[in-house]
């Protein structure tokens, strides 16, 4: 199934601080940028055949150049 399909949200927020205040300890802070995917589980998807690669047209990585 593709996840591009199944999609339903997509969240991002960039440059987000959080600041935690303790009793007996130093003030705890954090700083990041979130990317959440929220996928609908329950999606019906038809697969692509275009999507799926051709194991015939990969090139084997072991295989030494022809010169």
């Amino acid at each position: 199934m593709n996840n591009i399909e199944r999609l339903e949200t997509l969240l991002q927020v960039g440059n987000l601080s959080m600041q935690f205040d303790t009793a007996n300890a130093p003030q705890l802070g954090a700083t990041f940028n979130l990317t959440a995917y929220i996928y609908d589980e329950n999606a019906v998807v038809t697969p692509d055949p275009a999507a799926t690669p051709d194991p015939a047209a990969t090139p084997d990585p072991t295989a030494t150049p022809a010169s």
